[in-house]
């Protein structure tokens, strides 16, 4: 057991020593992901070195090693080599044979019966028909090979878990040797049987001839119409079982003579009352066949009728289709025409509000248009004041040049200054008559605008009443429309009502169409079989009449037996 170097290690074959289980598990093949190593290995050199082990220790052939759950150690076991080759050379396969244990690594342990030339070459590793082995699915196979020149058999059977192949090499030359003994010794067996079985064959017919013989014998008595005899035979085989059985034979057919012949006699009686009855029978079937046939053609007239009505039911069914379907667009139309009301509603109340804007604004300007009226008064008060002074200022400067012209000389700078207020004066004059001219003009395109703004005004009012008049007028519309609406909904209902009544009318129809239709066929059957029945009956009257005559010609047989 290869321990961690914490502690010792323990071997059967060497002193104890540390563990060197981490450098030792370094070296395994892993055969997975979780690292669980390879099971079958043929030599462990660090092992051999560690434990001071002969390099050329050869005690073991191959080894088996198993990790330990957590990876505290590793178990190592050698499979001894002198023990696999004390079983080889125990099995004895013929002079000339080899028997073999090959290794997954090619080491093979051999085992010859007879003479054999070591040439220091593998028997069965290396070579091509060991390859072929190797490549095989087979677990177990048969090769035909040569060895040596010689044609031999190759039987091989390989280890799953470990990959060793346990091989076996016989000389054909061997394999027929040994049929060619086998086959002599068969035929020696095969006449010594066949002379036993003769003797036994002929003492067995012996005994069957004679009780054959017997039971024959007896037999044919009974055929002859003796039910009296017994049927005796010698020995204690199955013959006795069967000598038996046919003496119980003839006494069963004894009591059943018997039975019969008293039997015959209600069997002519029961005849003739049967002739009776399927006269009568065969009456009454010909009555129910008329009345059958009458049947049949009153439900061919009711299927008739009734397929008239479910054509009937059928256009119904399409006229309420086509109603429902009318409902379906005038519907469609009464919402379309529902939701262009609400819009045409929304629109007259967006054009009222616009209407009170309209209104709003005329009031505006109505009361700018007075304010400039107000001030338009000012500005002409404004103008005549103007002209007021430009009249002082004229008068002013027509004195100041007359005095002017009476100064002479000393009065001309003054002259001057005159002269410039009166032409300022006249200015003043002329630009004040032209502002009123403007005023005058503003005060007449305002009262202009004041009576267009009062038209405006009335003619939003007028707008505003229409409005609300045309909202009242689509209000009620509306109104009627859901009326109108509820109105096609209840007869979508009642349709949808009336086409589920025709469903089940017409579904009580086909019922009734089906029934009528089975009745029709139940009473085709039942004629059918009426039919068959008169023939049977007929039948039945021809059979009882030769039962009859059977039954006579029956006694007459039974009295040949003796009983």
């Amino acid at each position: 057991i290869i321990q961690k170097s914490d502690f010792k290690n323990i071997s059967t074959k060497s002193n104890v020593v540390d563990g060197f289980f981490e450098e030792y598990y370094e070296t395994c093949e892993k055969v997975d992901k979780r690292g669980n190593v390879i099971k079958w290995i043929d030599s462990h050199p660090i092992i051999d070195s560690k434990m001071n082990l002969d390099p050329d220790y050869d005690a073991y052939l191959f080894c088996y090693q198993q990790l330990q759950s957590g990876n505290a150690a590793i178990i190592v076991i050698d499979i001894s080599k002198q023990g696999i080759q004390e079983f080889l050379d125990e099995v004895d396969l013929g002079e000339g044979s080899i028997l073999g244990f090959v290794t997954m690594n090619g080491h093979e342990l051999l085992s010859y019966k007879g003479e054999f030339e070591d040439d220091g070459k593998t028997v069965f590793s290396g070579r091509d028909y060991y390859k072929t082995v190797l490549n095989s699915e087979a677990q177990d196979g048969i090769l035909e090979v040569e060895y040596n020149g010689d044609d031999c058999v190759l039987f091989y059977s390989k280890c799953e878990d470990s990959g060793n192949v346990i091989t076996a090499m016989i000389p054909v030359s061997l394999i027929t040797l040994e049929a060619a003994s086998i086959w002599w010794l068969t035929i020696i067996l095969v006449i010594i049987a066949m002379v036993v079985v003769l003797v036994i064959a002929f003492v067995i017919s012996s005994n069957i001839q004679k009780n054959v013989n017997s039971v024959s014998k007896g037999l044919g008595a009974v055929a002859e119409g003796n039910l009296t005899v017994k049927v005796r035979v010698d020995g204690h085989d199955e013959f006795v079982d069967l000598a038996d059985a046919t003496t119980n034979m003839i006494s069963n057919t004894k009591n059943l003579v018997a039975k019969v012949d008293t039997a015959a006699e209600g069997v002519a009686d029961s005849a003739k009352s049967v002739q009776g009855a399927s006269k009568t029978l065969g009456n009454c079937s010909d009555d129910i066949m008329r009345a059958m046939g009458e049947m049949s053609d009153g439900m061919e007239r009711q299927k008739k009728y009734a397929d008239e009505c479910v054509n009937a039911t059928d256009r119904l069914s399409n006229e309420i289709t086509n109603v429902s379907t009318q409902l379906g667009n005038i519907k469609g139309i009464v919402d379309e025409t529902n939701r262009l009301i609400s819009e045409s509603v929304k629109l007259l109340q967006s054009l009222g509000d616009k209407a009170r804007e309209t209104t709003k604004a005329t009031d505006s300007v109505k009361s700018s248009v007075s304010a400039l009226l107000d001030e338009t008064g000012k500005i002409n008060s404004f103008v005549n004041v103007i002209k007021n002074i430009s009249s002082q200022t004229h008068l002013l400067s027509l004195n100041a040049s007359i005095e002017a012209a009476r100064a002479g000389e000393a009065g001309r700078g003054f002259s001057v200054v005159a002269e410039e207020i009166r032409t300022l004066a006249t200015e003043s004059s002329r630009s004040a008559g032209e502002i009123k001219k403007l005023v005058d003009g503003i005060n007449a395109q305002t009262d202009s605008s004041v009576g267009s703004v009062d038209m405006a005004q009335n003619i939003a009012d007028e707008e505003f009443v229409l409005v609300n008049s045309s909202i009242e007028l689509f209000d009620q519309m509306k109104a009627s429309m859901e009326s109108l609406t509820e109105e096609l909904t209840n007869i979508g209902r009642a349709a949808s009502a009336a086409d589920q009544r025709r469903v089940e009318a017409v579904s009580a129809v086909d019922d009734i169409s089906e029934i009528i239709n089975e009745s029709t066929a139940n009473a085709d059957t039942v004629i059918v079989a009426l039919d068959r029945l008169k023939k049977n009956v007929d039948h039945l009257d021809d059979t009882a009449a030769k039962l009859g005559e059977n039954m006579d010609e029956l006694k007459n047989e039974v009295r040949v037996f003796r009983i």
